[in-house]
């Protein structure tokens, strides 16, 4: 693939009762295939979102919040929504997050955050930068492996991050098209993706 060659979109999202509206599900406990993913399987309450079934995620404390926010559960929603969102690493020990605060993730009507995570992943990423023309620059993050305590297989450095970022979206135009899918549905026994989209 050469620079500004062709993008595929995919966005994961869970599996959710109330068609991802911006809205806590229906039957929350009752929704075991949200849980293949991680971050739900090992954050979500249930006895909290079933005593606010249904409620519409702008009409609750951001404690009452369920992980699927983060997950893009909402791009279906026809309002504007934000989220207070905590990097992962903050708190960790390492030097680099030490001083991140909590920041507003806003989410437009009818968007979902999209992460490219081949072009995140450092054993992918200079790859990919050669192929694309993209400055990315491994020396940086060798400096990143100084102040951070763990092993990532991320890419660490700001203005790596940059550069694979812009160089991954900048040529989507207004007119691309993005697959949404699901991990796991009642749809299905077998494990697969299955493509999600509004009623025709």
């Amino acid at each position: 693939m050469s620079a500004g060659g062709l993008r595929h979109l995919s966005v994961r999202v869970p599996w959710h009762d109330t068609g991802w509206t911006g809205q806590l599900c229906a039957a929350p406990s009752d929704n075991a295939w949200c849980l293949a993913l991680p971050r739900i399987h090992e954050t979500r309450v249930d006895i909290v979102e079933d005593e606010h079934a249904g409620a519409d995620w702008g009409n609750v404390p951001s404690s009452v919040l369920p992980p699927c926010v983060r997950e893009r559960a909402g791009f279906m929603r026809d309002a504007e929504f934000k989220v207070s969102v905590t990097h992962p690493y903050a708190g960790g020990g390492s030097r680099a997050h030490q001083d991140l605060k909590p920041l507003s993730l806003r989410f437009p009507n009818y968007a979902a955050p999209c992460v490219p995570f081949r072009w995140m992943r450092r054993e992918e990423a200079e790859e990919l930068a050669a192929t694309e023309g993209i400055d990315y620059q491994p020396e940086l993050e060798d400096e990143a492996n100084e102040l951070i305590s763990f092993e990532s297989g991320w890419v660490q450095h700001g203005v790596n991050q940059r550069a694979m970022l812009n160089g991954f979206f900048s040529p989507i135009r207004p007119s691309a098209l993005v697959f949404f899918y699901a991990k796991r549905t009642p749809l299905s026994e077998q494990e697969g993706r299955v493509l999600i989209g509004p009623d025709a």
